[in-house]
């Protein structure tokens, strides 16, 4: 994950609750769009942050909400589940 914006590339920054198993955690990711879809990526396949994404979740856009600021942060009000940890 980067921890800087590159807007010129469309990753932002989103602030979420990340469920992994049984412990949620406050977490921030990188966040992309495709096809006007959000995206959240818990993994690049190249640190650094730049395509491919390895680990994506969709998020709902109706609990996507840009935060006060300076463009590209975003907050996100649902859990994420991580995938990594389904089973």
């Amino acid at each position: 994950m980067n921890s800087e914006l590159d807007l010129e590339h469309g990753v932002y920054r989103v602030m979420h609750t990340l469920q992994t198993g049984a412990a949620y955690l406050m977490c921030e990711n990188d966040l992309i769009f495709i096809e006007g879809r959000p995206l959240v990526v818990l993994e690049w396949t190249q640190p650094g942050g730049h395509p491919p994404p390895t680990v994506t979740v969709a998020l709902d856009p109706a609990h996507l909400t840009e935060r006060p600021g300076p463009p590209g942060y975003f907050l996100y009000d649902l859990p994420v589940v991580d995938p990594r940890t389904r089973h």
